[in-house]
């Protein structure tokens, strides 16, 4: 089957997105299917997952940032304003990657003209950035696939988001070529609750994913609550793949890390302060008393900044190790070199289908996971059944489970690895085996 994929993340760049979509192509491949891949050329994001699919098959487009203008404007004020006033200002992050609108930040105004500034500010994320911050690599995307497909044409396009510029990708090339296609959402896309935006903007982003989602041959997404959604909306097959895992990339499981006497808790990914965020642990840690000093806790891919003031908050700043950026790779290790490992989500009912590729992992780590969120959601389920661990946010009851674990560990030197059946039946070959069989039915369909 000749199969066209689009998706702005891709290796090598960095991100469990890009991880997912390029271990997918390597299993079309090794199936003998003919595949190509529309991606994004040198997106904002560290270039260091290998890649291991013919760079041929690869049709990486240009595009624009279009929040260049303001950022730099913005780092240009900060550096001025710190020169004049001798004080370091808030520090400026990027315009958010995410599938909703990419709002460029800025440090916190007071008065009539600094919420007028704020509000342009707003205003020209949620214009420009539609329906995403990709949104200028719909231009350049579809004209090379186009190119593309006037030489070589699919049986079926596979756009995935976010970006979920992606997927208006797929839909120009579907409609001008009149090829069947499917659009995965691995996140929601105009309900995402982690995306906040003007009403206005809301309901043009609604009809956008509205008329987008109809003129699919099928759906794909990452969880049977979402799936359910989709199905009853749009009446379309959906398909669920997890994000899975590989074996090949796991260490066999260890002994966590025996070479020191301490807990050692490590989190991987992105912290959403507010809504998953690690404040129900460090609780935890701190009811612990004189015991607090048997823990320590990594974040990995986290920023400083929106770690350390929670843990302050808290008390328990001296538990924390330096957060950092590391390579796939090395996250692997230190998840292997973790007694336990942090999951964390948003404990709101609008959460439950939202599965994090990295619970996959950890599973396939088999160290205990610790779950802080919504729980009765599909992670928590996971855990639960298969015996993973602890899912829960009363920071008494995590206390009493941290005690237990420092016990463990203080007698026998280490946290004997979970069995290998917590992660039966979650590889990645066996998700994406689901994805052939699913295109196949859709193109026999009248």
């Amino acid at each position: 089957m000749r199969i066209l994929v689009v998706s702005w993340f891709f290796p090598p760049a960095n991100t469990i997105g890009a991880l997912r979509v390029g271990r997918m192509v390597q299993y079309l491949l090794d199936q003998d299917h003919d595949v190509r891949v529309l991606t994004a050329r040198d997106i904002p994001h560290m270039q260091t997952m290998p890649l291991d699919i013919p760079e041929y098959r690869v049709l990486r487009s240009r595009w624009l940032d279009l929040n260049a203008a303001p950022k730099a404007a913005a780092r240009l004020r900060n550096a001025l304003r710190d020169r004049l006033t001798g004080k370091p200002g808030t520090q400026t992050g990027s315009a958010s990657s995410g599938a909703g609108s990419a709002t460029v930040p800025a440090p916190a105004r007071k008065g009539v003209l600094g919420r007028a500034m704020s509000t342009l500010g707003g205003l020209y994320g949620d214009i420009l950035n539609f329906p995403d911050a990709a949104a200028a690599w719909i231009l350049f995307g579809s004209r090379d696939g186009h190119r593309l497909l006037k030489t070589w044409k699919p049986d079926a396009i596979f756009a995935t988001g976010p970006m979920f510029s992606g997927l208006v990708i797929g839909h120009i090339l579907a409609k001008r070529h009149g090829v069947s296609w499917v659009a995965e959402l691995r996140d929601r896309w105009s309900d995402d609750p982690y995306t906040s935006s003007a009403t206005w903007r809301h309901r043009i982003a609604s009809a956008l994913e509205r008329r987008i989602l109809r003129g699919t041959a099928g759906i794909g997404t990452v969880s049977e609550p979402w799936a359910r959604v989709y199905r009853a909306t749009y009446g379309k097959p959906t398909l669920v793949m997890y994000n899975g895992y590989d074996p090949a990339d796991f260490p066999e499981p260890g002994a966590g890390s025996p070479d020191s006497p301490k807990l050692r808790i490590v989190h991987t990914g992105h912290i959403y302060t507010g809504r998953r965020d690690p404040t129900a642990l460090f609780k935890a840690v701190r009811l612990l008393g004189p015991e607090a000093e048997q823990v320590s806790m990594l974040f990995l891919g986290a920023k400083e900044s929106d770690v350390l003031p929670l843990a302050q908050a808290e008390g328990v700043a001296a538990c924390l190790e330096p957060c950092r950026q590391v390579p796939y790779a090395e996250a692997l290790k230190e998840q292997a070199r973790a007694d336990i490992l942090l999951l964390m989500q948003w404990n709101n009912p609008r959460e439950q289908g939202n599965v994090p590729g990295k619970l996959f992992e950890y599973l396939a780590i088999r160290r205990p996971i610790l779950g802080l969120g919504i729980e009765d959601g599909v992670p928590a389920t996971i855990i639960g059944e298969r015996g993973a661990g602890l899912y829960c946010n009363d920071p008494e009851r995590i206390a009493a489970h941290l005690r237990q674990w420092i016990e463990i560990k203080r007698s026998a030197g280490q946290i004997a690895a979970l069995p290998d059946s917590v992660s039966e039946g979650l590889t990645r070959d066996r998700q994406f085996a689901k994805l052939p069989a699913f295109l196949a039915e859709i193109l026999k369909s009248p």
